[in-house]
């Protein structure tokens, strides 16, 4: 109980998402929707594993900076808690979603020739000046 559970497992599932989120970098020939996963999971991941750290820290920080000549029961339930989590989530959630509807992502071939050998790569591609303005409101 002392643990906040829910939010170490969300934590956890965060991280999973971002970790999850590499292996799209392996696809030899990614679709759309590989490009969408490769750019959602892992902001969305993150975000979801530092809301959920994030809550748990604010709790202690709630509980320890009250003041210490008065005694008196700091309460905090899960649910208030999680109100504050979902806030960066949505957040987060919104800009991804108006990045994807502004400038999606979509896949690419780049072709380097060097000497008599052409090698052709496979990514996803996406609009930078939308992406340093991403950073920029993150910043």
């Amino acid at each position: 109980r002392g643990t906040s559970m829910p939010f170490s497992l969300m934590t956890v599932f965060g991280l999973g998402l971002v970790m999850s989120g590499a292996l799209f970098l392996t696809i030899d020939q990614p679709s759309i929707t590989h490009c969408y996963a490769l750019y959602w999971m892992p902001s969305l991941g993150f975000t979801i594993a530092l809301s959920g750290h994030g809550v748990k820290t604010y709790r202690l920080y709630k509980i320890f900076t009250e003041d210490p000549r008065i005694i008196k029961v700091v309460t905090i339930t899960n649910v208030d808690l999680l109100k504050l989590a979902i806030v960066p989530v949505t957040i987060i959630t919104t800009l991804l979603f108006v990045q994807s509807v502004q400038a999606p992502p979509w896949p690419q071939t780049t072709s380097v020739e060097e000497g008599n050998m052409i090698t052709t790569y496979h990514h996803c591609g996406i609009d930078e000046g939308y992406l340093f303005s991403y950073i920029g409101i993150l910043a």
